[in-house]
């Protein structure tokens, strides 16, 4: 970052509180507020027969909605574990 730290960021935006740094910060982490305030118009996940992931589709998804860390390995092993 920047600033390093929220008192330094807070010394270059005097018109910022630690409050709104705050509540802007909840919204950014917290899924479940973000799904309400910005909610998918489908689901871009299926449940296939076969209980095969499909990887490609999988990482599709992933880039498409900025979700990176799912794509790990230590992230898919227990649907592996769960698929084998």
């Amino acid at each position: 970052d920047e600033y390093g730290t929220l008192d330094k960021f807070l010394e270059h935006h005097h018109q910022t509180s630690h409050v709104e740094i705050a509540e802007r910060n909840k919204k950014l982490i917290d899924l479940r507020l973000f799904q309400k305030e910005v909610p998918l118009s489908k689901l871009p996940m299926k449940k296939f027969a076969n209980k095969e992931i499909k990887y490609k589709k999988f990482k599709e998804v992933c880039i498409e909605y900025s979700l990176a860390s799912f794509m790990t390995n230590e992230f898919m092993k227990p649907f592996k574990d769960l698929l084998s």
